[in-house]
C-alpha cells in the first residue's frame, strides 16, 4: 500500500491508497453516533471530486459500536457511496465482540456495494486486489454534470441531516 492521508477525523484517518487505486478507511476506538455521522459525510465528501471504485474499512481497532450506529451507516451512508461509484469494500472486522456486530449489521442492512467482512486487512486486500477491474469500472461509468449535481446534493443533504456536521479532527 501506498497511503496518502486525506483527512483524520475522530474515530478515523481517510487515505487514498495510490497503488491500489482505493480508499483506506482506518477506524479506532468506541465508534459513537455524532462521530461516525460527521466521519461518513467526510467519506461522501471525498467522492465528490472523483469515484472510489474500491474501499478497504479497517475496523481492526475498534472497541465497540452501537447498533443504530451500524443502522445508519448501512441505510444512510451506504446507499449514497454506491450512487458515488464504490462498487466493492473489503471490511475488516473489529478485535472486540461489540466491534464485530458491526460489520456483520453492515453488511446485512444494507443496499450499495458489495462488501465481504475479513478477520484481517491482509485477507481484505488479497480480496480488494482480486476483484476484477472491468467488473467495478463497469459499474461506474463517468460522471454526467446532472449526476455530479444529484449527487452534491445528496452529500450536502446527509451533512445537512446529521448534528455536528463540522468534522471534529482528532
Amino acid at each position: 500500500m501506498r497511503l496518502h492521508l486525506l483527512e483524520r477525523l475522530l474515530g478515523v484517518a481517510v487515505y487514498y491508497d495510490s497503488f491500489n487505486d482505493w480508499l483506506f478507511l482506518d477506524w479506532e476506538g468506541d465508534l459513537a453516533q455524532p462521530a461516525v455521522q460527521t466521519a461518513g459525510v467526510a467519506v461522501a465528501r471525498w467522492y465528490l471530486p472523483r469515484p472510489y471504485a474500491w474501499v478497504l474499512n479497517n475496523n481492526a481497532l475498534v472497541t465497540g459500536g452501537h447498533r443504530h450506529v451500524a443502522r445508519w451507516f448501512a441505510q444512510e451512508l451506504l446507499p449514497h457511496l454506491a450512487l458515488a461509484g464504490a462498487a466493492h469494500a473489503a471490511w475488516v472486522n473489529a478485535g472486540a465482540r461489540p466491534g464485530r456486530r458491526v460489520g456483520q449489521t453492515v453488511r446485512n442492512g444494507r443496499p450499495g456495494p458489495a462488501i465481504n467482512c475479513f478477520p484481517d486487512v491482509d485477507g481484505a486486500m488479497a480480496w480488494l486486489t482480486h476483484v476484477p477491474r472491468a467488473l467495478a469500472q463497469g459499474s461506474t461509468p463517468p460522471r454526467t454534470f446532472g449526476h455530479q449535481g444529484q449527487l452534491e446534493r445528496v452529500v450536502h443533504e446527509l451533512g445537512g441531516k446529521i448534528a455536528g456536521s463540522v468534522p471534529v479532527r482528532r
